[in-house]
Protein backbone atom coordinates (compact mmCIF):
# COMPACT_ATOMS: atom_id res chain seq x y z
CA UNK A 1 0.00 0.00 0.00
CA UNK A 2 1.66 3.42 -1.02
CA UNK A 3 1.86 6.35 1.40
CA UNK A 4 1.00 9.34 0.76
CA UNK A 5 3.85 12.00 1.13
CA UNK A 6 1.92 14.20 3.53
CA UNK A 7 1.85 11.43 6.15
CA UNK A 8 5.23 10.62 5.67
CA UNK A 9 5.90 14.52 6.60
CA UNK A 10 3.59 14.17 9.55
CA UNK A 11 5.49 11.24 10.89
CA UNK A 12 8.64 12.68 10.69
CA UNK A 13 7.74 15.54 12.95
CA UNK A 14 5.97 13.39 15.27
CA UNK A 15 8.95 11.67 15.46
CA UNK A 16 10.96 14.17 15.86
CA UNK A 17 9.26 15.68 18.87
CA UNK A 18 8.82 11.88 20.89
CA UNK A 19 12.72 12.10 20.62
CA UNK A 20 12.05 16.33 22.03
CA UNK A 21 10.24 14.53 24.44
CA UNK A 22 12.85 12.71 26.15
CA UNK A 23 15.32 15.77 26.50
CA UNK A 24 15.93 15.83 30.66
CA UNK A 25 13.22 13.63 31.18
CA UNK A 26 13.18 12.41 34.82
CA UNK A 27 13.14 9.08 35.76
CA UNK A 28 10.93 10.46 39.16
CA UNK A 29 7.45 10.31 39.46
CA UNK A 30 6.13 13.04 41.61
CA UNK A 31 2.35 14.03 42.86
CA UNK A 32 -0.24 12.25 40.44
CA UNK A 33 2.52 10.17 38.36
CA UNK A 34 3.22 7.62 40.83
CA UNK A 35 -0.73 7.67 41.48
CA UNK A 36 -1.27 6.84 37.83
CA UNK A 37 1.65 4.64 38.29
CA UNK A 38 0.07 2.46 40.62
CA UNK A 39 -3.18 2.28 38.30
CA UNK A 40 -0.73 0.77 35.75
CA UNK A 41 0.75 -1.40 37.73
CA UNK A 42 -2.55 -3.28 39.56
CA UNK A 43 -3.20 -3.70 35.88
CA UNK A 44 -0.15 -5.18 34.92
CA UNK A 45 -0.66 -7.55 38.00
CA UNK A 46 -4.24 -8.20 37.00
CA UNK A 47 -2.98 -9.08 33.48
CA UNK A 48 -0.05 -10.76 34.03
CA UNK A 49 -2.02 -13.00 36.70
CA UNK A 50 -4.69 -14.05 34.11
CA UNK A 51 -1.84 -14.31 31.45
CA UNK A 52 0.06 -17.34 33.89
CA UNK A 53 -3.78 -18.90 33.94
CA UNK A 54 -5.19 -17.04 37.00
CA UNK A 55 -8.54 -15.83 35.81
CA UNK A 56 -10.25 -13.74 38.33
CA UNK A 57 -12.39 -10.28 38.79
CA UNK A 58 -10.79 -7.05 39.29
CA UNK A 59 -12.89 -6.79 42.43
CA UNK A 60 -11.41 -10.41 43.57
CA UNK A 61 -8.20 -9.63 42.41
CA UNK A 62 -8.14 -5.81 43.90
CA UNK A 63 -9.27 -7.21 47.58
CA UNK A 64 -6.14 -10.15 47.51
CA UNK A 65 -3.93 -7.08 46.16
CA UNK A 66 -5.28 -5.11 49.57
CA UNK A 67 -3.71 -7.43 51.74
CA UNK A 68 -0.36 -6.90 50.56
CA UNK A 69 -0.51 -2.93 50.49
CA UNK A 70 -3.17 -0.54 50.19
CA UNK A 71 -4.06 -0.11 46.38
CA UNK A 72 -8.24 0.67 46.72
CA UNK A 73 -7.60 4.08 46.15
CA UNK A 74 -5.34 3.85 43.57
CA UNK A 75 -7.39 1.78 41.41
CA UNK A 76 -11.16 3.39 41.83
CA UNK A 77 -9.78 7.01 42.09
CA UNK A 78 -9.16 7.21 38.25
CA UNK A 79 -10.81 5.81 35.12
CA UNK A 80 -8.74 3.29 33.60
CA UNK A 81 -8.20 3.54 30.00
CA UNK A 82 -4.90 5.37 30.42
CA UNK A 83 -3.85 3.04 33.80
CA UNK A 84 -4.89 -0.53 30.68
CA UNK A 85 -2.90 1.66 28.51
CA UNK A 86 0.11 1.77 31.22
CA UNK A 87 -0.28 -1.85 31.98
CA UNK A 88 0.24 -3.09 27.97
CA UNK A 89 3.45 -1.36 28.19
CA UNK A 90 4.87 -2.45 31.11
CA UNK A 91 4.03 -6.12 29.66
CA UNK A 92 6.03 -5.20 26.68
CA UNK A 93 8.95 -3.01 28.59
CA UNK A 94 8.42 -4.58 32.44
CA UNK A 95 7.29 -2.33 34.75
CA UNK A 96 9.67 0.57 35.56
CA UNK A 97 9.46 4.76 35.83
CA UNK A 98 10.02 5.21 32.03
CA UNK A 99 7.17 2.57 30.76
CA UNK A 100 5.06 4.40 32.69
CA UNK A 101 4.96 7.70 30.42
CA UNK A 102 4.90 5.98 27.49
CA UNK A 103 0.90 6.10 26.82
CA UNK A 104 1.26 9.87 27.27
CA UNK A 105 3.56 9.68 23.80
CA UNK A 106 1.43 7.05 22.35
CA UNK A 107 -1.38 9.12 22.40
CA UNK A 108 0.06 11.82 21.37
CA UNK A 109 0.81 10.68 18.09
CA UNK A 110 -2.36 8.87 17.66
CA UNK A 111 -4.31 12.28 18.66
CA UNK A 112 -1.74 14.62 16.20
CA UNK A 113 -2.71 12.84 13.22
CA UNK A 114 -6.61 13.58 14.27
CA UNK A 115 -5.37 17.20 14.38
CA UNK A 116 -3.50 17.28 11.70
CA UNK A 117 -7.09 15.61 9.56
CA UNK A 118 -9.14 18.35 11.25
CA UNK A 119 -7.00 21.21 10.48
CA UNK A 120 -6.42 20.10 6.90
CA UNK A 121 -10.04 19.78 6.28
CA UNK A 122 -10.67 22.83 8.07
CA UNK A 123 -7.98 24.94 6.35
CA UNK A 124 -8.21 23.31 3.23
CA UNK A 125 -4.17 23.32 3.38
CA UNK A 126 -1.79 21.56 4.17
CA UNK A 127 1.33 23.98 5.54
CA UNK A 128 -1.19 25.08 8.16
CA UNK A 129 -2.45 21.74 8.95
CA UNK A 130 1.45 21.11 10.14
CA UNK A 131 1.71 24.28 11.64
CA UNK A 132 -0.91 23.72 14.05
CA UNK A 133 0.02 19.96 14.78
CA UNK A 134 3.65 21.97 15.44
CA UNK A 135 2.35 24.96 17.66
CA UNK A 136 -0.01 22.36 19.95
CA UNK A 137 3.30 20.09 20.62
CA UNK A 138 5.12 23.16 21.61
CA UNK A 139 2.82 24.53 23.63
CA UNK A 140 4.53 24.04 27.17
CA UNK A 141 1.48 22.77 29.10
CA UNK A 142 1.14 19.99 26.30
CA UNK A 143 4.56 19.70 25.78
CA UNK A 144 5.56 18.72 29.25
CA UNK A 145 2.73 16.41 30.10
CA UNK A 146 3.40 14.44 27.24
CA UNK A 147 6.57 13.15 29.06
CA UNK A 148 5.05 12.71 31.86
CA UNK A 149 2.54 9.68 33.48
CA UNK A 150 -0.45 11.79 33.49
CA UNK A 151 -3.76 11.55 31.58
CA UNK A 152 -4.45 15.04 30.50
CA UNK A 153 -2.76 15.37 26.96
CA UNK A 154 -3.95 12.02 26.39
CA UNK A 155 -7.49 12.50 26.54
CA UNK A 156 -7.42 15.70 24.62
CA UNK A 157 -6.15 13.20 22.00
CA UNK A 158 -9.01 10.90 22.38
CA UNK A 159 -11.35 13.36 22.45
CA UNK A 160 -9.83 14.76 18.92
CA UNK A 161 -10.88 11.30 17.81
CA UNK A 162 -14.82 11.84 18.79
CA UNK A 163 -14.81 15.54 17.15
CA UNK A 164 -13.03 14.00 14.16
CA UNK A 165 -15.65 11.23 13.44
CA UNK A 166 -18.42 12.64 14.81
CA UNK A 167 -17.88 16.20 12.42
CA UNK A 168 -15.24 16.06 10.04
CA UNK A 169 -14.89 12.61 8.58
CA UNK A 170 -18.06 11.68 6.21
CA UNK A 171 -19.01 7.43 5.80
CA UNK A 172 -21.45 5.25 4.32
CA UNK A 173 -24.76 5.23 6.24
CA UNK A 174 -26.17 2.10 8.39
CA UNK A 175 -29.72 1.13 8.31
CA UNK A 176 -31.95 -1.63 9.13
CA UNK A 177 -35.54 -2.56 8.21
CA UNK A 178 -38.32 -2.04 10.13
CA UNK A 179 -41.39 -2.91 8.81
CA UNK A 180 -40.13 -2.77 5.57
CA UNK A 181 -38.92 0.24 5.48
CA UNK A 182 -35.23 1.28 5.97
CA UNK A 183 -34.40 3.40 9.30
CA UNK A 184 -31.00 5.17 8.93
CA UNK A 185 -29.42 4.62 12.35
CA UNK A 186 -26.15 7.18 11.34
CA UNK A 187 -23.32 6.76 9.32
CA UNK A 188 -19.90 4.14 10.48
CA UNK A 189 -18.05 7.19 11.96
CA UNK A 190 -20.96 8.50 14.47
CA UNK A 191 -20.59 4.59 15.82
CA UNK A 192 -16.70 5.20 15.21
CA UNK A 193 -17.33 8.38 17.16
CA UNK A 194 -19.16 6.85 19.99
CA UNK A 195 -15.97 4.54 20.73
CA UNK A 196 -13.73 7.58 21.07
CA UNK A 197 -16.13 9.19 23.17
CA UNK A 198 -16.46 6.20 25.27
CA UNK A 199 -12.60 6.28 25.76
CA UNK A 200 -12.74 9.84 26.31
CA UNK A 201 -14.83 9.17 29.52
CA UNK A 202 -12.66 6.20 30.47
CA UNK A 203 -9.51 8.47 30.65
CA UNK A 204 -11.35 11.73 32.12
CA UNK A 205 -14.76 11.76 33.07
CA UNK A 206 -15.92 15.44 32.23
CA UNK A 207 -15.11 14.10 28.94
CA UNK A 208 -18.82 12.73 28.68
CA UNK A 209 -20.26 15.97 30.11
CA UNK A 210 -18.22 18.29 27.97
CA UNK A 211 -19.67 16.41 24.67
CA UNK A 212 -23.23 16.61 25.90
CA UNK A 213 -23.32 20.14 27.13
CA UNK A 214 -21.63 20.78 23.50
CA UNK A 215 -24.46 18.57 21.64
CA UNK A 216 -27.45 20.48 23.75
CA UNK A 217 -25.84 23.77 23.09
CA UNK A 218 -25.28 23.70 19.12
CA UNK A 219 -28.75 22.04 18.90
CA UNK A 220 -30.40 24.84 20.55
CA UNK A 221 -28.45 27.38 18.25
CA UNK A 222 -29.30 25.41 15.63
CA UNK A 223 -33.53 25.19 16.56
CA UNK A 224 -33.23 28.93 17.27
CA UNK A 225 -31.95 29.13 13.69
CA UNK A 226 -34.51 27.27 12.30
CA UNK A 227 -32.17 24.61 11.27
CA UNK A 228 -32.88 20.55 11.95
CA UNK A 229 -31.34 19.79 14.82
CA UNK A 230 -32.84 16.51 15.54
CA UNK A 231 -30.49 14.34 13.26
CA UNK A 232 -27.55 15.75 15.35
CA UNK A 233 -29.37 14.94 18.61
CA UNK A 234 -30.25 11.16 17.75
CA UNK A 235 -26.57 10.72 16.28
CA UNK A 236 -25.51 12.29 19.62
CA UNK A 237 -28.08 9.51 21.57
CA UNK A 238 -26.49 6.63 19.25
CA UNK A 239 -22.92 7.55 20.79
CA UNK A 240 -24.45 7.65 23.92
CA UNK A 241 -26.05 4.23 23.94
CA UNK A 242 -22.74 2.84 22.70
CA UNK A 243 -20.60 4.59 25.13
CA UNK A 244 -22.97 3.52 28.19
CA UNK A 245 -22.69 0.02 26.91
CA UNK A 246 -18.82 0.00 27.06
CA UNK A 247 -18.71 1.95 30.25
CA UNK A 248 -20.90 0.31 31.93
CA UNK A 249 -19.05 -2.29 33.83
CA UNK A 250 -16.66 0.13 35.34
CA UNK A 251 -19.30 2.95 35.63
CA UNK A 252 -21.26 0.04 38.06
CA UNK A 253 -17.76 -1.05 39.57
CA UNK A 254 -16.20 2.07 40.90
CA UNK A 255 -18.48 4.74 40.68
CA UNK A 256 -21.71 2.79 42.16
CA UNK A 257 -20.59 0.07 44.21
CA UNK A 258 -17.84 1.90 45.58
CA UNK A 259 -19.31 5.11 45.54
CA UNK A 260 -16.14 7.21 44.34
CA UNK A 261 -18.50 9.37 42.63
CA UNK A 262 -18.81 11.12 46.11
CA UNK A 263 -15.48 12.05 46.16
CA UNK A 264 -14.70 12.81 42.47
CA UNK A 265 -17.90 15.64 42.87
CA UNK A 266 -16.67 16.93 46.08
CA UNK A 267 -13.13 17.23 44.37
CA UNK A 268 -14.21 18.82 41.56
CA UNK A 269 -17.24 20.83 41.82
CA UNK A 270 -16.90 21.83 45.85
CA UNK A 271 -13.47 21.91 46.78
CA UNK A 272 -11.41 25.33 46.90
CA UNK A 273 -14.55 27.21 45.18
CA UNK A 274 -13.86 30.55 45.01
CA UNK A 275 -15.29 33.92 43.56
CA UNK A 276 -14.12 37.13 41.90
CA UNK A 277 -13.69 38.45 38.90
CA UNK A 278 -9.80 36.64 38.76
CA UNK A 279 -11.51 33.12 39.66
CA UNK A 280 -14.09 33.92 37.20
CA UNK A 281 -12.61 34.21 34.28
CA UNK A 282 -8.96 32.02 35.33
CA UNK A 283 -9.40 29.73 32.40
CA UNK A 284 -8.89 32.50 29.82
CA UNK A 285 -6.53 33.48 31.87
CA UNK A 286 -4.40 30.98 31.86
CA UNK A 287 -4.73 29.49 28.67
CA UNK A 288 -3.41 32.88 27.51
CA UNK A 289 -0.58 33.12 29.88
CA UNK A 290 0.22 29.29 29.09
CA UNK A 291 0.38 29.88 25.10
CA UNK A 292 2.24 33.53 26.09
CA UNK A 293 -0.06 35.47 24.95
CA UNK A 294 0.20 33.76 21.29
CA UNK A 295 -3.75 32.14 21.72
CA UNK A 296 -4.62 36.13 21.54
CA UNK A 297 -4.29 35.28 17.87
CA UNK A 298 -7.29 33.38 17.96
CA UNK A 299 -9.35 36.40 18.35
CA UNK A 300 -8.54 37.65 15.40
CA UNK A 301 -10.90 35.14 13.24
CA UNK A 302 -13.81 36.42 15.92
CA UNK A 303 -13.24 40.05 15.04
CA UNK A 304 -13.07 39.31 11.35
CA UNK A 305 -16.59 37.67 11.98
CA UNK A 306 -18.01 39.97 13.89
CA UNK A 307 -17.41 42.53 11.09
CA UNK A 308 -18.88 40.36 8.82
CA UNK A 309 -15.36 40.03 6.41
CA UNK A 310 -14.09 36.82 6.64
CA UNK A 311 -16.08 33.51 6.84
CA UNK A 312 -13.54 30.91 9.37
CA UNK A 313 -15.78 31.08 12.30
CA UNK A 314 -19.72 30.64 10.38
CA UNK A 315 -17.81 27.80 8.44
CA UNK A 316 -16.30 25.82 11.49
CA UNK A 317 -19.85 26.87 13.94
CA UNK A 318 -19.25 22.98 15.84
CA UNK A 319 -15.64 23.95 17.29
CA UNK A 320 -16.44 27.18 18.07
CA UNK A 321 -19.43 26.08 20.45
CA UNK A 322 -17.21 23.16 21.21
CA UNK A 323 -14.37 25.71 22.91
CA UNK A 324 -16.87 27.67 24.32
CA UNK A 325 -18.67 25.34 26.03
CA UNK A 326 -16.16 23.65 27.02
CA UNK A 327 -14.76 27.35 29.10
CA UNK A 328 -18.52 28.72 30.00
CA UNK A 329 -19.40 25.34 31.73
CA UNK A 330 -15.57 24.77 33.22
CA UNK A 331 -15.87 28.53 34.58
CA UNK A 332 -18.95 27.49 36.71
CA UNK A 333 -18.78 23.84 36.94
CA UNK A 334 -15.00 22.66 37.85
CA UNK A 335 -14.02 24.31 41.14
CA UNK A 336 -10.30 22.87 41.07
CA UNK A 337 -8.42 25.36 38.78
CA UNK A 338 -6.20 23.65 36.85
CA UNK A 339 -6.14 24.12 33.09
CA UNK A 340 -5.21 20.68 32.56
CA UNK A 341 -8.66 19.60 33.92
CA UNK A 342 -9.66 21.56 30.40
CA UNK A 343 -7.33 20.19 28.07
CA UNK A 344 -10.05 19.12 25.62
CA UNK A 345 -9.83 22.47 24.40
CA UNK A 346 -6.22 23.45 23.60
CA UNK A 347 -5.77 21.83 20.23
CA UNK A 348 -8.62 23.69 19.11
CA UNK A 349 -7.23 27.16 20.59
CA UNK A 350 -4.08 25.81 18.35
CA UNK A 351 -6.00 25.61 15.48
CA UNK A 352 -7.33 29.08 16.00
CA UNK A 353 -4.45 30.61 16.59
CA UNK A 354 -2.70 29.36 13.67
CA UNK A 355 -5.56 30.53 11.53
CA UNK A 356 -5.37 34.33 13.16
CA UNK A 357 -1.54 34.25 13.23
CA UNK A 358 -2.08 33.33 9.17
CA UNK A 359 -4.58 36.23 8.79
CA UNK A 360 -2.35 38.93 10.71
CA UNK A 361 0.96 37.95 8.82
CA UNK A 362 -0.41 37.77 5.34
CA UNK A 363 -2.13 40.98 5.70
CA UNK A 364 1.02 42.91 7.66
CA UNK A 365 3.07 40.95 4.41
CA UNK A 366 1.11 42.43 1.91
CA UNK A 367 1.96 45.68 3.47
CA UNK A 368 5.44 45.44 3.36
CA UNK A 369 5.89 42.94 0.43
CA UNK A 370 7.21 40.31 2.34
CA UNK A 371 5.01 37.12 1.41
CA UNK A 372 7.01 34.87 3.55
CA UNK A 373 6.46 36.92 6.76
CA UNK A 374 3.74 34.19 7.91
CA UNK A 375 6.09 31.21 7.75
CA UNK A 376 9.11 33.53 9.01
CA UNK A 377 7.25 34.53 12.25
CA UNK A 378 5.75 30.88 12.51
CA UNK A 379 9.88 29.66 12.64
CA UNK A 380 10.54 32.20 15.45
CA UNK A 381 8.16 30.93 17.57
CA UNK A 382 8.75 27.42 17.06
CA UNK A 383 12.50 28.26 18.00
CA UNK A 384 10.97 29.83 21.33
CA UNK A 385 8.79 27.69 22.15
CA UNK A 386 11.52 24.69 21.70
CA UNK A 387 14.24 26.23 23.31
CA UNK A 388 11.51 27.31 26.31
CA UNK A 389 10.44 23.93 26.44
CA UNK A 390 14.29 22.62 26.48
CA UNK A 391 14.95 25.44 29.48
CA UNK A 392 11.64 23.76 31.81
CA UNK A 393 12.82 20.14 31.82
CA UNK A 394 16.22 21.17 32.65
CA UNK A 395 14.12 23.04 35.57
CA UNK A 396 11.78 20.23 36.49
CA UNK A 397 14.87 17.99 36.15
CA UNK A 398 17.11 19.73 38.32
CA UNK A 399 14.28 20.48 41.04
CA UNK A 400 12.87 16.32 40.81
CA UNK A 401 16.02 14.77 40.62
CA UNK A 402 16.18 11.03 39.62
CA UNK A 403 15.52 8.22 41.18
CA UNK A 404 17.96 6.89 43.34
CA UNK A 405 17.62 3.10 44.36
CA UNK A 406 20.58 2.74 46.61
CA UNK A 407 18.65 4.53 49.68
CA UNK A 408 15.84 2.01 48.78
CA UNK A 409 17.81 -1.08 48.50
CA UNK A 410 19.39 -0.09 51.80
CA UNK A 411 16.04 0.29 53.80
CA UNK A 412 14.58 -2.93 51.94
CA UNK A 413 17.21 -5.22 53.45
CA UNK A 414 16.36 -4.19 56.61
CA UNK A 415 15.33 -6.82 58.91
CA UNK A 416 12.01 -7.06 61.23
CA UNK A 417 9.21 -4.40 60.56
CA UNK A 418 9.59 -1.12 59.42
CA UNK A 419 8.63 2.18 59.71
CA UNK A 420 9.04 4.82 56.80
CA UNK A 421 8.89 8.74 57.53
CA UNK A 422 9.32 11.16 54.37
CA UNK A 423 9.82 14.99 55.74
CA UNK A 424 9.04 17.29 53.00
CA UNK A 425 10.92 20.12 53.55
CA UNK A 426 13.70 22.60 51.84
CA UNK A 427 11.39 23.11 48.81
CA UNK A 428 8.13 23.82 47.33
CA UNK A 429 5.99 21.59 47.06
CA UNK A 430 4.03 23.23 44.24
CA UNK A 431 0.81 24.08 46.07
CA UNK A 432 2.69 25.86 48.84
CA UNK A 433 5.79 26.44 50.61
CA UNK A 434 6.96 24.93 53.39
CA UNK A 435 7.43 27.85 55.60
CA UNK A 436 8.56 26.51 58.75
CA UNK A 437 8.20 22.54 58.15
CA UNK A 438 11.33 21.46 60.92
CA UNK A 439 8.61 22.24 63.86
CA UNK A 440 5.89 19.98 62.90
CA UNK A 441 8.00 17.19 61.24
CA UNK A 442 9.99 17.21 64.61
CA UNK A 443 6.82 17.08 66.26
CA UNK A 444 5.16 14.59 64.55
CA UNK A 445 8.06 12.37 64.57
CA UNK A 446 8.93 11.95 67.85
CA UNK A 447 5.04 11.59 68.18
CA UNK A 448 5.45 8.44 65.79
CA UNK A 449 8.42 7.18 68.05
CA UNK A 450 6.94 7.53 70.92
CA UNK A 451 3.24 5.89 69.58
CA UNK A 452 5.56 2.57 68.86
CA UNK A 453 6.62 2.64 72.34
CA UNK A 454 3.63 3.02 73.94
CA UNK A 455 4.21 6.34 75.65
CA UNK A 456 2.59 9.14 75.68
CA UNK A 457 -0.35 7.69 73.05
CA UNK A 458 -2.45 10.99 73.10
CA UNK A 459 0.51 12.89 71.37
CA UNK A 460 -0.22 11.95 68.00
CA UNK A 461 -2.63 13.50 65.84
CA UNK A 462 -5.29 11.16 64.80
CA UNK A 463 -7.69 12.09 62.51
CA UNK A 464 -11.27 10.28 61.58
CA UNK A 465 -12.31 12.38 58.93
CA UNK A 466 -10.97 15.00 56.39
CA UNK A 467 -12.55 17.54 58.14
CA UNK A 468 -10.89 17.42 61.67
CA UNK A 469 -7.51 16.85 59.60
CA UNK A 470 -8.66 20.44 58.00
CA UNK A 471 -9.21 22.12 61.56
CA UNK A 472 -6.27 20.69 62.83
CA UNK A 473 -4.30 21.83 60.63
CA UNK A 474 -5.64 25.77 60.57
CA UNK A 475 -5.67 25.70 64.33
CA UNK A 476 -2.47 24.52 65.09
CA UNK A 477 0.16 24.14 62.04
CA UNK A 478 -1.30 27.01 59.84
CA UNK A 479 2.55 28.42 59.65
CA UNK A 480 3.99 25.10 59.77
CA UNK A 481 2.56 23.66 56.82
CA UNK A 482 3.59 19.69 58.20
CA UNK A 483 4.76 17.62 55.37
CA UNK A 484 3.46 14.53 57.44
CA UNK A 485 -0.16 13.30 58.27
CA UNK A 486 -2.09 10.70 60.36
CA UNK A 487 -5.83 9.13 59.63
CA UNK A 488 -7.69 6.71 60.79
CA UNK A 489 -7.89 3.63 58.77
CA UNK A 490 -11.67 2.00 58.30
CA UNK A 491 -11.35 -1.49 57.09
CA UNK A 492 -14.76 -1.84 55.69
CA UNK A 493 -14.03 1.25 53.52
CA UNK A 494 -10.60 0.48 52.02
CA UNK A 495 -11.21 3.10 48.67
CA UNK A 496 -11.64 5.69 51.19
CA UNK A 497 -8.52 5.12 53.10
CA UNK A 498 -6.94 8.66 52.73
CA UNK A 499 -7.56 12.44 53.07
CA UNK A 500 -8.59 14.86 50.76
CA UNK A 501 -6.89 17.15 52.39
CA UNK A 502 -3.64 15.07 53.17
CA UNK A 503 -2.61 14.95 49.29
CA UNK A 504 0.29 16.80 49.53
CA UNK A 505 1.22 14.94 52.32
CA UNK A 506 2.93 11.19 53.59
CA UNK A 507 0.57 9.31 55.20
CA UNK A 508 0.36 6.68 58.17
CA UNK A 509 -3.06 4.84 58.45
CA UNK A 510 -3.72 3.18 61.64
CA UNK A 511 -6.04 0.39 62.39
CA UNK A 512 -6.71 0.92 65.81
CA UNK A 513 -8.92 -1.66 66.23
CA UNK A 514 -7.04 -4.03 65.46
CA UNK A 515 -4.17 -6.10 67.67
CA UNK A 516 -1.59 -6.00 68.04
CA UNK A 517 -1.80 -2.12 66.66
CA UNK A 518 -0.46 -2.30 63.20
CA UNK A 519 0.14 0.59 60.12
CA UNK A 520 -0.35 0.66 56.36
CA UNK A 521 2.51 2.64 54.92
CA UNK A 522 2.02 5.37 52.97
CA UNK A 523 5.65 6.60 52.43
CA UNK A 524 7.36 7.28 48.96
CA UNK A 525 10.93 7.54 48.37
CA UNK A 526 10.92 10.42 46.53
CA UNK A 527 9.15 13.42 46.63
CA UNK A 528 5.23 13.74 45.34
CA UNK A 529 1.60 12.84 46.86
CA UNK A 530 2.06 9.24 46.26
CA UNK A 531 4.02 6.08 46.93
CA UNK A 532 6.36 5.23 43.74
CA UNK A 533 5.38 1.49 42.93
CA UNK A 534 8.23 0.72 41.65
CA UNK A 535 10.17 1.58 44.84
CA UNK A 536 7.79 -0.07 47.28
CA UNK A 537 5.76 -2.46 45.71
CA UNK A 538 7.52 -5.39 47.50
CA UNK A 539 7.12 -3.97 50.79
CA UNK A 540 5.24 -5.38 53.14
CA UNK A 541 2.14 -3.89 53.80
CA UNK A 542 1.35 -3.50 57.43
CA UNK A 543 3.86 -3.54 60.50
CA UNK A 544 3.38 -3.91 63.50
CA UNK A 545 3.69 -0.92 65.93
CA UNK A 546 6.66 -2.03 68.43
CA UNK A 547 9.94 -0.56 70.09
CA UNK A 548 11.16 -3.87 67.72
CA UNK A 549 10.08 -1.55 64.61
CA UNK A 550 13.26 0.67 62.34
CA UNK A 551 12.66 3.51 61.49
CA UNK A 552 13.46 5.22 58.54
CA UNK A 553 13.30 8.76 58.10
CA UNK A 554 14.04 9.97 54.32
CA UNK A 555 14.33 14.15 53.50
CA UNK A 556 14.24 14.49 49.84
CA UNK A 557 16.51 17.28 48.32
CA UNK A 558 15.21 17.30 45.18
CA UNK A 559 18.61 17.75 43.47
CA UNK A 560 19.03 20.94 44.89
CA UNK A 561 22.22 20.10 46.92
CA UNK A 562 20.36 21.76 50.25
CA UNK A 563 21.67 20.31 53.56
CA UNK A 564 19.09 19.08 55.76
CA UNK A 565 17.89 21.80 58.18
CA UNK A 566 20.17 21.82 60.96
CA UNK A 567 17.48 21.62 63.72
CA UNK A 568 16.23 18.46 61.76
CA UNK A 569 19.43 16.61 62.27
CA UNK A 570 19.91 17.88 65.75
CA UNK A 571 16.61 17.08 66.36
CA UNK A 572 17.13 13.24 65.61
CA UNK A 573 20.12 12.79 66.51
CA UNK A 574 19.38 13.44 69.87
CA UNK A 575 16.94 10.24 69.77
CA UNK A 576 19.44 8.06 68.27
CA UNK A 577 19.23 8.38 64.43
CA UNK A 578 22.25 7.43 62.49
CA UNK A 579 22.47 9.81 59.46
CA UNK A 580 22.99 8.58 56.32
CA UNK A 581 23.45 10.23 52.94
CA UNK A 582 22.50 9.05 49.13
CA UNK A 583 22.04 11.35 45.76
CA UNK A 584 18.77 13.63 46.44
CA UNK A 585 18.07 12.23 49.75
CA UNK A 586 19.30 12.03 53.30
CA UNK A 587 18.38 9.21 55.39
CA UNK A 588 17.94 8.72 59.44
CA UNK A 589 17.99 5.01 61.18
CA UNK A 590 16.81 4.50 63.82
Amino acid sequence: MKIKKEFLVLFFILVIFVGLFHINISSNLGYDQSRHANQGVFFYKYFSNILQGNFMGVESFMEAYNEKQAIGFYVLHDPPLHAIAQSFFFLIAGPNEYASKLPSMFFFVIGSIFLYLISKKVFNNKLLAYCTVILCSLIPYIFLFNRDSMVDTSVSYIFLGWFYFTFIKGSKRIAININNKKVSLGSISIFIGGIFLALAFLIRYQSIIFAAAFILAYAIFLFIRKHQPFKLIKEFIIQLVITFIITLPWVWFSLIKFETYKQLLWQGVSEGRGSGLAWLFHFPIQLTFETFFLALFALIPFILFFKKKDSFISENKEMVFLVLTIIILSTFLISNRQLRYIMHVIPFVALFTVKGMHIFFSWLGKKINLKSLFMIFFILITIFLLLLNIGFTSVIKHAKGDINRDAFEYVSTAAGPIFLVNLECCYDSGDFIHEKPQIAAISLTKSLIAKMKGENKDSMPIFNTAAELKQYKKAKLEENRYSVSYIKFDPSRPQFQYSPDSFMFNTFILEEESEPKKVRTYSRFIPGAYLNPFLANDLPGLVEISSQAKVFVFIANKGREIETPAKIDEALSSYGFIKRDFTDYTVYEK
